[in-house]
C-alpha cells in the first residue's frame, strides 16, 4: 500500500545530527567575519527528493547574487546569479508533509546560545537540538508551530550542503495553502563576537507558501488508452494520495464516485455505487460491492471541497479521475 513516510509528527525520522560536534569552528572557510551575521539564503528542503530549493536568496541592489550567496554547487545551480532569473522560476514553496528549512548565513554564529548539544562521550557523538534555544518564531496560516532542528557550522557557497546554517524540522503539521512566516530572533542569534542578525523584511523576517493540497500519486495510475489501463481485483480499490493529512469528516459521499466506462451492460457513463475509505493522507475508493468485468473511471468529483487536518482547504475544480480495468 503507498503512503508517506512522514506522517504523524513531522519530525520523527528526521534524523537530527550534527556531523560539526569535535571539528574546529575557526577554520577559514572564505565566510564574512565581519559585522553582523546576514542570511544568504533560505532553502525549502523536499525530504521526498533531498532536493533544496531557494526561498529566498540575497541580491545587491542591481540585482545581482551576493558574493557569497551559493550559485553552482557541484553542478547543480542552488540560487541563479540574478534576481530577474530567481523571479522567473519564483521562491520555492514548503512541502505539507515533509520540509525542513536551511538558512544559511555568511558567518559562524554562536553555537552554545542557538543549539542544544546532546552528547555521547563514549561515542564521540552528539546530537544538536533548537527546539528549547527557539532561534525562530514560526506561523503558518495563524498557527503557532513547533519545531526541532540543528545548527551546522560547516560549509560555505561551495560546499554542499552549504553553511553555516540553521536547520528547522517541523514538529506540527502547517496547514496547505497558506503563508509560513519565519522570524530569526536577534536574542538568540548573534555571531560569535556576539552581533545579532539584522531586523526587517528578508533578513530576518521571511515568508513562505505551504503547497496547496493536491493528490500527488495513485495506485494505479490513470491511462488514455484502454490497452495502457491497469486492472484490480474486482474487490479492489483505487488508492489517491495526498500531500498532507486529510480531514475524513470534509468528504461527503457526493464527492466520490465510480462511473462504469463500458462494456459491463451496465452501458457507459453509468455511476455504480461506490464507498471509500481515509486513513492519514491516503483515500481508497472502491465499489460498494464487487465490480463485474469492464472498464470504470474512480473520481473525486469537480468542484469536491477537501480539507486537511488544521484547517487548510481547497476545491477540485476539475477533479481528479482515475481509469482502470476489472477483469
Amino acid at each position: 500500500m503507498l503512503r508517506y513516510r512522514t506522517q504523524g509528527v513531522l519530525a520523527a525520522g528526521l534524523g537530527l545530527l550534527i556531523t560539526g560536534c569535535f571539528s574546529d569552528p575557526d577554520l577559514k572557510t572564505g565566510l564574512t567575519p565581519e559585522g553582523a551575521p546576514r542570511v544568504l539564503a533560505v532553502l525549502a528542503t523536499d525530504n521526498n527528493t533531498g532536493a533544496e530549493p531557494p526561498a529566498f536568496c540575497r541580491y545587491d541592489a542591481a540585482g545581482n547574487l551576493d558574493p557569497k550567496g551559493p550559485s553552482l554547487v557541484q553542478g547543480f545551480i542552488i540560487c541563479p546569479d540574478t534576481k530577474a532569473e530567481f523571479d522567473m522560476d519564483g521562491p520555492a514553496e514548503l512541502e505539507p508533509l515533509a520540509w525542513n528549512l536551511r538558512t544559511m548565513f555568511d558567518e559562524l554564529l554562536n553555537g552554545d546560545k542557538v543549539e542544544r548539544l546532546d552528547c555521547d562521550l563514549d561515542a564521540d557523538t552528539c546530537d544538536g537540538h533548537i527546539d528549547t534555544t527557539a532561534p525562530f518564531d514560526v506561523s503558518c496560516g495563524g498557527n503557532t508551530i513547533a519545531y526541532d532542528g540543528y545548527y551546522y557550522p560547516n560549509g560555505n557557497k561551495e560546499s554542499n550542503p552549504v553553511g553555516p546554517a540553521l536547520i528547522l524540522a517541523p514538529i506540527d503539521l502547517a496547514p496547505t495553502d497558506t503563508d509560513c512566516t519565519f522570524t530569526i530572533k536577534p536574542s538568540v542569534v548573534v555571531d560569535k563576537q556576539g552581533e545579532a542578525v539584522p531586523t526587517g523584511a528578508n533578513e530576518n523576517v521571511f515568508t513562505i507558501h505551504v503547497k496547496q493540497l493536491d493528490v500527488v500519486e495513485t495506485d494505479p495510475v490513470d491511462a488514455d488508452a484502454v490497452a495502457d489501463r491497469t486492472a484490480i481485483p474486482p474487490d479492489g480499490a483505487v488508492v489517491m494520495l495526498f500531500n498532507s493529512l486529510i480531514d475524513p469528516g470534509s468528504i461527503q459521499a457526493g464527492d466520490i464516485e465510480i462511473r462504469d466506462l463500458g462494456p459491463t451492460g451496465m452501458g457507459p457513463g453509468t455511476v455504480v455505487a461506490s464507498d471509500y475509505d481515509v486513513v492519514d493522507n491516503e483515500l481508497d475508493i472502491f465499489g460498494a460491492a464487487d465490480l463485474a468485468p469492464g472498464n470504470y473511471s474512480a473520481s473525486i468529483k469537480a468542484t469536491s471541497v477537501i480539507d486537511d487536518i488544521v484547517g487548510g482547504t481547497r476545491t477540485f475544480t476539475d477533479g481528479v479521475t482515475v481509469r482502470f480495468v476489472v477483469e
